[in-house]
């Protein structure tokens, strides 16, 4: 499991989840899945990190590279292999 923060004013929530999906499967950034198969980049960083729309309780889960991905508003980031005991 990775748990990391991100300031979304500085590092846009799609550029963070591949980012750290790189770090946990050894791999280049340009070597992970796209995140555009999985769910909208720009919806993602807009229900995020939109000042405006953002609520510090919103959440996003979803699941790339086998690993769970939950994006919270407040800048939190954790990935879970999907196949860890939880």
């Amino acid at each position: 499991m990775i748990r990391t923060t991100f300031d979304w004013s500085e590092t846009p929530p799609a550029i963070a989840v591949v980012e750290t999906i790189a770090v946990a499967t050894d791999t280049e950034i340009l070597g992970v899945e796209p995140l555009l198969d999985h769910l909208d980049p720009d919806a993602l960083n807009t229900l995020i990190a939109d000042e405006q729309r953002a609520d510090a309780g919103t959440v996003v889960v979803f699941a790339i590279a086998g690993h769970e991905v939950a994006v919270h508003a407040d800048g939190r980031l954790v990935l879970v292999p999907l196949d860890a005991d939880r």
